[in-house]
């Protein structure tokens, strides 16, 4: 149901049965009309899957390994090859929603993700699993992309700050509900559950997307997708990111990460050769000129490092320090997600009376000083005392990042590239969250020799000063980088940096 001019229409009065109804991003409605928030409730819950599945997992894994028999060294796969495949194809996912159309990517990539997440459930044997991971790391791919461009043409003016923010806080926030809820499916009903609670929830946003989630036009004119380019990129991608997911076992100096970062070097450098080259590359190249997407880029990459980080360091430092069960360390990390809830629901006015750079900034700095609070967590922890309020901040400071970058990024987005331009941002948050681990695993290592440097409280302290000092930087960057953009009150177009702007607003046709 979409409200328009205060009455309410039904999708399906335009045509056939449940027929939804065509939005053109490019037309502006000057803010009369409102857009129905089921849209994005379903799309919301469909990028939660995604966000939940990259650590819903982890708690599981012992269990994964005695039931299916992995081999030594090899059950990293069924959390890697997710990370890997979503994060390589991120860019490609992104430019097929602008060229097939937002729509139809948004439903094939849900399609893939609730029929692996079936066939995971299901696995039988080790070789089973991980590729049904691989398969659900593509849905992921198309998915993402694809919903953050449909929510970016659906809603325009003060609804589509509103509905980006919520997407930051998804995004902030899922990680963390991902430890709580696989800690307790895994707890109560085992492991197969971490897959099986998906497919309810893709089965039910299918069917009510189908009807609700509004046709869009795609690119006019001639297009061809650039399969060289996304061939060379996702191979990029993929290689980069294994090699620094790898580094904190192997070290950042070994043969082995040095060569993979090296390959992946050369390969980034080929696909920028081979995107100057091309007439419709990848990426398209005013997107890199676009100062808000691109310094928004850059920050989400600063804030998933400390934020999955962190998390990564939490579990230890709640698990194996203070003897916690996995639903014990999950509820433990509730406050942060409480504060991610809180962060998005005073980011919109934060934004409004402050500006991306102030606000941005603002952020970093108080999850900053949530890291340096918890590393000086005392061995003899009180909970209330010593890690409440360092959770706290840490969750609102980078939910606060996370919900103005996410308006940001997209402010001065044209319709026909919101795709592309979902797809490039997302990838930079897979990248940091991989960057993230490895580098405050590196760090908690240098702490000390006695066994494993995660489970002693002075290697937990050097990663969370490492995650403290990390985020102050990008704060410092995110201050001269970052345009003051404000969004607009209505459907005006973008305020801020740029007055009187492209148009965000939508038009039903029918």
């Amino acid at each position: 149901m979409v409200s328009l001019h205060g009455r309410s229409r039904d999708l399906g009065d335009s045509g056939g049965a449940h027929e939804p109804a065509d939005v053109d991003a490019d037309a502006d409605n000057g803010g009369a009309g409102r857009v129905s928030w089921v849209i994005l409730c379903l799309l919301a819950a469909a990028q939660a899957m995604v966000a939940l599945d990259v650590t819903v997992v982890n708690v599981a894994l012992p269990a994964i390994g005695d039931d299916l028999y992995f081999g030594p060294g090899d059950l990293q796969w069924v959390v890697s090859v997710y990370v890997l495949v979503t994060g390589g194809l991120l860019l490609f996912g992104g430019r097929l929603a602008d060229l097939l159309g937002a729509r139809p990517a948004f439903f094939a990539g849900l399609s893939l993700f609730t029929l692996a997440s079936l066939t995971s459930g299901v696995s039988q044997t080790s070789a089973v699993l991980v590729a049904s991971r691989a398969v659900q790391g593509l849905g992921a791919a198309l998915l993402s992309p694809a919903a953050l461009s449909v929510i970016t043409r659906t809603y325009s003016g003060a609804q589509k700050a509103k509905a980006l923010g919520a997407w930051g806080a998804i995004a902030s926030g899922g990680a963390a509900v991902g430890l709580l809820l696989g800690g307790a499916l895994t707890t109560w009903l085992g492991w197969r559950w971490a897959f099986f609670i998906n497919i309810p929830v893709g089965v039910l946003v299918l069917a009510l997307g189908v009807r609700l989630v509004p046709r869009m036009p795609t690119a006019r004119g001639r297009q061809q997708l650039d399969v060289a380019g996304g061939l060379v990129g996702t191979a990029a991608l993929a290689v980069t990111i294994y090699g620094i997911s790898g580094a904190a076992d192997h070290g950042w100096l070994s043969g082995r990460t040095l060569g993979l970062l090296a390959v992946g070097l050369t390969l980034l450098l080929a696909f920028v050769a081979v995107e100057r080259h091309v007439a419709r590359p990848l990426v398209p190249p005013e997107l890199w000129r676009e100062r808000s997407l691109a310094a928004s880029t850059v920050g989400i990459f600063g804030a998933t490092v400390t934020l999955v980080g962190a998390l990564f360091l939490g579990t230890f430092l709640l698990g194996r320090t203070m003897n916690l069960s996995a639903v014990a360390t999950g509820v433990a990390m509730l406050p942060m997600v409480v504060a991610i809830a809180f962060a998005a629901h005073l980011g919109g006015p934060l934004l409004d009376h402050l500006g991306a750079r102030v606000a941005s900034a603002l952020g970093l700095v108080v999850g900053a000083a949530g890291a340096l609070l918890l590393a000086r967590t005392p061995s003899k922890a009180d909970y209330v005392v010593d890690l409440l309020p360092g959770l706290f901040l840490l969750g609102f400071g980078l939910g606060l990042t996370f919900v103005t970058l996410s308006v940001t990024s997209m402010a001065h987005i044209p319709a026909d590239r919101a795709g592309s331009a979902s797809g490039l941002y997302m990838t930079a948050h897979d990248i940091g969250g991989a960057f993230g681990v490895a580098v405050l695993s590196t760090a908690a290592a240098a702490a000390t020799t006695q066994g494993d440097a995660l489970q002693t409280l002075a290697g937990q302290h050097r990663g969370f000063l490492t995650a403290g000092l990390i985020t102050i930087g990008f704060a410092v960057i995110a201050v001269l980088t970052m345009p003051n953009y404000r969004p607009p009150a209505d459907g005006s177009g973008a305020s801020g940096t740029r007055r009187g702007g492209r148009g965000h607003g939508v038009h039903l046709h029918g």
